[in-house]
């Protein structure tokens, strides 16, 4: 019994084997895509604010995108996923944008490390520990 086998299904074949060898790269790198963007929903909604804040921001001063990007010293690539929210972005370039928007006075003021319950009560027994040693 023969078989002939055409030069097409040979091309077919070949990149069959082809997609085999290299399929779990393939999907590492979809699964690294996908898993890059999800983020607990309190979470995603804060990016998501911060985005809408910062193209509000950027229009209030009727700078294009490619103003800020200039300014931030970033692609005008990267202020596009900022301001979709995109969880993707480096927290750095979040910054840098705030910065240029002269808004991170704001984000300052509400990170106060006093104000947390928990970490003023950590501070609180950390000082009692060391002034107890401290004895003259």
């Amino acid at each position: 019994m023969r078989f002939w086998v055409s030069p097409k299904s040979l091309e077919i074949c070949s990149i069959l084997v082809k997609l085999k060898t290299t399929r779990h790269f393939f999907e590492f790198i979809v699964k690294k895509a996908l898993h890059a963007d999800l983020l607990p929903f309190e979470a995603e909604e804060v990016v998501t604010s911060l985005g809408e804040t910062v193209t509000l921001a950027r229009r209030a001063r009727e700078w294009t995108q490619a103003d800020l990007a200039s300014k931030m010293g970033a692609s005008v690539n990267t202020v596009v996923n900022i301001e979709k929210g995109r969880p993707s972005v480096a927290f750095g370039q979040v910054l840098n944008a705030l910065w240029a928007l002269d808004l991170l006075g704001g984000l300052r003021e509400s990170l106060r490390p006093e104000d947390v319950p928990d970490i003023k009560r950590a501070a609180m027994r950390r000082f009692k520990r060391s002034s107890r040693g401290a004895h003259g």
